[in-house]
């Protein structure tokens, strides 16, 4: 996805049904349907996509997830993948990806941790027994004191 966009309105907190002619009317018609505008077109390999399918995963168990991680991993490793690392790209609006020569330090600490998380059993950190920081370090939940304690 883009670093940043806009979405076609949804008035309602219930799913709204698609309108293609509302997209057609204040779309860019370049963009993928549901898109609205993008502001900045570039991927810089950051962790929050696949972190929300990770967290819907462990939520859910439904394997459709880990599919969906895995073919965000095949686009992602076929736009940005170099010789040496993986490159942010200057916009995901066209196929002919252009590199930017450079790999934020969130790529390897939180969109691969992701990545490798959604594929790994678990009880490998149990959601129950930990949270994540917003740089995704899994932190012991603090166990409840009691009196008995």
């Amino acid at each position: 996805m883009p670093e940043i966009f806009n979405l076609l309105r949804c008035e309602s907190l219930e799913p709204c049904e698609w309108n293609q002619s509302e997209w057609e009317n204040v779309a860019d018609p370049d963009l993928k349907p549901g898109l609205r505008s993008v502001r900045d077109p570039r991927y810089l390999l950051r962790p929050e996509a696949i972190e929300s399918v990770f967290l819907m995963y462990r939520m859910t168990g439904k394997s459709e997830y880990q599919e969906m991680a895995w073919r965000m991993f095949q686009a992602i490793r076929k736009a940005t993948e170099t010789d040496l690392a993986f490159s942010a790209i200057q916009s995901v609006k066209v196929t002919d990806t252009v590199k930017d020569d450079s790999m934020e330090s969130f790529w390897l600490s939180e969109t691969l941790r992701y990545f490798f998380l959604i594929f790994s059993s678990p009880d490998l950190i149990n959601l129950d027994e930990f949270v994540f920081n917003t740089e995704a370090h899994p932190l012991r939940r603090p166990v409840p004191f009691t009196d008995e304690s």
